[in-house]
């Protein structure tokens, strides 16, 4: 009787023996499975970790670069009138010699003296007046001449008293300059009879002291006395 109970109490024992054996392993198993999960998670961790922590190059701050140009300023040139410059207009011929600044000035003050009683009267007038002074002059006791000093311009026939029909025609010309009358030298250069030409009106005029004549014109450049 005790036999038999005791087997299959030995029996029991057994399988539990046997049961707890079984699990053991299983346990061991499992405990190393987990801790090669464990283990290789810490690796992963420590992998992202590092990877998270991966120092990159430090950044560089770098100030922009100025460009700087220098542009020079534009130079601005205007032009300017040459002061005490004789005009072209009354300056003689290479025989007749050169007219200075002073000798200019000296010349259309003399001309300025003769004219200014004329400002008040119509252009028509003006013109007479200037012929009519410059006439006077020549009556008074002036010496034609193609020699002299100044024979061509200004100065010659109102401050030296000699001059030809070249220094008669730009000294009217001075004369109607000073009273603010645009005028034109007629054959400048030329060996021939020249005189000042004016526009009075709708129509042009002869001002003419040595060749005696003021007024219109026949024809365009063309005088009543003299061909030229």
């Amino acid at each position: 009787m005790r036999k038999i109970i005791a087997l299959p109490i030995a029996c029991l024992l057994l399988a539990c023996l046997f049961s707890c054996g079984a699990v053991e392993p299983v346990v061991a198993t499992t405990i190393e499975t987990i801790t090669e999960i464990t283990t290789t998670t810490e690796i992963t961790t420590e992998t992202t970790t590092e990877a998270t922590t991966t120092t990159l190059p430090p950044t560089t701050t770098q100030a922009p670069t100025t460009i700087t140009t220098t542009q020079k300023p534009t130079a601005i040139t205007t032009a300017t009138q040459p002061q005490n410059v004789v005009p072209k207009q009354y300056v003689g011929s290479a025989k007749s010699g050169p007219l200075t600044w002073e000798e200019y000035q000296q010349a259309r003050g003399v001309a300025a003296t003769l004219t200014s009683k004329y400002r008040i009267y119509p252009l028509e007038l003006q013109v007479q007046g200037v012929y009519s002074e410059l006439r006077a002059m020549f009556e008074a006791g002036m010496e034609y001449s193609m020699e002299a000093p100044h024979y061509a311009d200004p100065y010659g026939y109102l401050v030296l008293k000699r001059a030809s029909c070249a220094g008669s025609a730009r000294t009217a010309g001075l004369c109607l300059d000073v009273l603010g009358i645009p005028w034109e030298h007629v054959n400048p250069g030329a060996f021939t009879h020249q005189w000042a030409r004016v526009k009075v009106g709708g129509e042009y005029w002869i001002c003419d002291p040595y060749g005696m004549y003021v007024g219109p014109e026949p024809a365009p450049y063309k005088h009543p006395y003299f061909e030229t």
